[in-house]
């Protein structure tokens, strides 16, 4: 198995976090874009530190929406 680090018969936990910003539509609209840009910049910054100091890994960033995991 090229790299491939398996071993038969081992069980361990994967968690998989989805998180979304809560209203972000009637967010977006009361901000200026440039404004709720940032806002999205700085929730992607601070969350990838958060999920990497615990061990996660990102598995996906979309607008407002993070997938991350942990255990894999």
């Amino acid at each position: 198995m090229s790299g491939n680090k398996t071993v038969a018969n081992q069980r361990s936990h994967l968690t998989i976090m989805f998180t979304d910003l809560s209203q972000s539509t009637a967010i977006a609209v009361t901000m200026e874009p440039e404004d709720y840009s940032a806002l999205l910049d700085n929730m992607r910054s601070e969350f990838s530190a958060i999920v990497r100091r615990h061990g996660g890994d990102i598995v996906r960033i979309d607008g407002d929406g993070f997938i991350f995991s942990f255990g894999y």
